[in-house]
């Protein structure tokens, strides 16, 4: 009886540690900010820019690439050919205005 005594607060000790070394893991990859995300390597285009509809020419090769690279599930998720701007893309507002993305 003695021995459970003792092993019990070590016990929760080796848990506390566990739940704390998985928690400042999970922290550090949250407010990690090495990843490269989506606009890696590629510049970005402003809403309404007459340059917009140049851009999405630019990337039409690297869509074909990729495209041609895709098999499975991948595959159902190609790009838009030839590239779509979405600056005409309608829905509504939250006070139900109606609206387009080039708003």
């Amino acid at each position: 009886m003695a021995d459970q005594k003792k092993l019990l607060p070590a016990g929760r000790m080796l848990l506390i540690a566990a739940v704390a070394g998985a928690l400042a893991g999970a922290v550090a990859v949250y407010v990690s900010t090495t990843l490269s995300g989506n606009t890696a390597g590629s510049e970005i285009v402003a809403v309404g820019d007459p340059s917009a509809e140049a851009a999405c020419s630019a990337k039409a090769q690297t869509a074909k690439t990729v495209a041609a690279a895709a098999t499975g599930q991948v595959a159902a998720m190609l790009p838009a050919d030839p590239p779509q701007s979405l600056t005409t893309l309608a829905f509504n507002a939250p006070d139900g205005k109606p609206m387009t993305l080039g708003d």
